[in-house]
């Protein structure tokens, strides 16, 4: 289910910011919270950064579609 969303979430940053550079970085920035896991109970586990992740993969998304469709109702329409 992870998967899905990730997935969704990096295409939906693809096409708000017309790079592929932001998916790219987010896609890291998701495995790097993934593998970073050491075990270690003094710093956030592994299920705790994945779901900062996510959540801040949604605020990003959320702002991303909010831009581009602001950006559309402000763009000059043709007469």
């Amino acid at each position: 289910m992870i998967a899905f969303f990730g997935g969704t979430l990096f295409y939906i940053a693809r096409r708000t910011t017309g790079t592929l550079l932001v998916p790219i970085l987010l896609h890291g920035l998701y495995d790097f919270s993934v593998f970073s896991h050491t075990g270690d109970t003094r710093t956030i586990s592994g299920l705790e950064s994945q779901i900062l992740l996510v959540v801040v993969l949604v605020l990003f998304a959320v702002v991303m579609i909010k831009h581009h469709a602001w950006s559309d109702a402000t763009a000059p329409q043709d007469a």
